[in-house]
């Protein structure tokens, strides 16, 4: 039994990885996670959720159903490459973007932006401009241009998150990389002063994100339902479910922000002759390609569900997104 649990937390382990296409654990030395109330939202909700398992959502598509399979990306502000030689002065807010992930699937960009407390209460309404940076007439001179404008109106002595469409942006930017030199956001008070944190060492926990949502549609697979039951404590022989929690932090994972434990289950037992005999044409396909002529009908998954998951992948970008077959609903013969 021991031998099957551990194998099923192999299981998991490489299941993460690759669906999420980490490969490996990524590092996180020096990371610190953000406050944004987006990403505290998505925390806060998987934590009250319980029993852990309750984060599935429904069960595998059937075979003509598309399937869209939606993530939300939060991209952390990154030095930008130096050939672009950007002014230090313009403190420049660069995100790097992956072009073969995001080029068609796109669907809304949100730039965060945390602005510090203000002194005075004539600060209730301040005016936040973005800028991209341009090229001046394709030479290595750099400008900025304007490219939206918003007035929010807020308790000047607490300092506040806003967010700024920039689906427009985003998408120049991966229709012409080569423009991608970064953004300007300005923010003053009354007096002047940029109030917008722009420095991500300013301010690790407000450092800027870029928010981008993108969807995907593909085809589910319909998975054929055996019936099965848990296992009991009389349960010694027959093929059933066992109960099996994972703990991403006692496995030293700390790269999953949520959940940090989830109900994932296992199936152990055997699968008798009557079996084979009630499932002839299964078994004898299962014989005929095995190596072994002993080998018989095993006890394995008839029905995993996906779940939610929130991550860093290797750039440090937090990735809110759904791993499928993470969860043994139905354990069976086969």
């Amino acid at each position: 039994l021991q031998i099957r649990r551990e194998r099923r937390i192999e299981e998991i382990k490489d299941r993460v990885l690759t669906a999420t296409g980490l490969g490996t654990p990524p590092d996180m030395t020096g990371v610190v996670l953000t406050e944004n109330p987006n990403i505290q939202t998505i925390i806060h909700e998987m934590e009250k959720s319980a029993p852990p398992h309750s984060f599935r959502q429904k069960p595998p598509y059937d075979d003509d159903d598309p399937a869209i399979k939606r993530e939300k990306i939060f991209s952390p502000v990154e030095p930008a490459p130096p050939g672009l030689r950007i002014p230090a002065d313009m403190n420049a807010l660069y995100f790097k973007l992956d072009l073969g992930t995001l080029l068609t699937r796109v669907k809304r960009a949100i730039l965060h932006v945390w602005l510090k407390p203000m002194r005075s209460e004539l600060d209730r309404q301040v005016s936040i401009t973005v800028y991209k940076i341009y090229r001046i007439n394709n030479t290595d001179f750099l400008d900025k241009t304007e490219v939206t404008t918003l007035r929010k109106e807020f308790d000047a002595l607490e300092g506040n998150w806003v967010k700024i469409p920039v689906y427009k942006l985003l998408q120049e930017w991966l229709s012409k990389p080569d423009e991608n030199l970064g953004l300007v956001v300005e923010a003053l008070d009354s007096q002047g002063r940029q109030v917008a944190v722009t420095d991500p060492t300013e301010s690790p926990k407000n450092a800027p994100l870029l928010e981008i949502h993108t969807e995907e549609n593909r085809r589910g697979r319909g998975r054929r339902n055996s019936g099965s039951v848990d296992c009991t404590n009389n349960d010694t022989e027959k093929c059933c479910r066992y109960p099996l929690s994972v703990n991403f932090v006692e496995m030293g994972w700390d790269f999953i922000v949520a959940p940090k434990v989830y109900d994932a289950n296992f199936c152990n037992g055997e699968c008798p002759y009557l079996y084979a005999q009630k499932y002839a044409h299964s078994a004898l396909v299962q014989k005929m390609n095995s190596s072994s002529a002993k080998h018989g009908p095993c006890c394995g998954a008839r029905k995993l569900s996906p779940m939610k998951m929130l991550y860093y992948d290797h750039d440090h970008k937090i990735k809110f997104d759904t791993i499928q077959d993470m969860v043994v609903d139905r354990c069976g013969c086969s």
